[in-house]
């Protein structure tokens, strides 16, 4: 890189010394012409050495923040287990867009925290959640939508009653799925992201 910046610097110094030179009166070269192009010269050599020593520092500083930009904004997740079949497979790898829990939709899949048998499906509070552990469904209802009829002995629903706001129903595409039919509703605040696609 710096001997292209200082290719460049000779480029201009050559066009620069072909530039006319002031002259004084009567047509004389005075003795500021030549001073005038050392002048520029110093600062066509600092200028492009300048940017040539910045260069690499801003160039890896902006692809710095752009990743870490991405890892606050996406995720990838390792899929385990059958609950999702047919649409993930055990060992599928998913990207995940981190957030937009306020523009979630019905169909959308899912992840979020795990909950404890006895926590937030049934008590109905965020409690009893672990940490480290996360499970992958589809959105079935959001709030103020019908608990589905399958759901709702899970959430001690009554004919006709609607989805609580801030919480979900979560089912899996699975036959053997565990989920809002066994644990309850699930609330809003435990999704992590929505899956964008499969990786791999």
């Amino acid at each position: 890189m710096l001997g292209a910046a200082f290719a460049a610097v000779a480029r201009r110094l050559r066009a620069v010394r072909q530039e006319p030179r002031n002259r004084g009166a009567g047509g004389a070269q005075p003795g500021p012409g030549r001073i005038t192009i050392g002048c520029r010269a110093e600062r066509l050599i600092m200028q492009h050495l300048v940017i040539s020593l910045l260069s690499p520092a801003v160039v890896a500083a902006g692809v710095a923040a752009g990743v870490a930009a991405a890892r606050r904004r996406f995720v990838v997740v390792r899929v385990a287990g059958t609950s999702m079949v047919p649409t993930y497979q055990p060992g599928d790898r998913v990207l995940i867009r981190r957030g937009g829990r306020a523009v979630l939709r019905r169909g959308q899949v899912v992840v979020f925290r795990r909950l404890q048998p006895g926590g937030a499906g049934s008590s109905g509070r965020a409690s009893g959640l672990r940490e480290t552990e996360w499970l992958i469904k589809r959105v079935a209802a959001m709030p103020g939508d019908r608990v589905p009829d399958q759901v709702a002995p899970g959430v001690h629903a009554a004919p006709g009653d609607v989805v609580p706001a801030g919480r979900l129903v979560v089912l899996g595409d699975g036959p053997t799925s565990r989920d809002s039919r066994h644990w309850g509703y699930l609330p809003v605040s435990e999704v992590l992201g929505v899956v964008i696609r499969r990786l791999s």
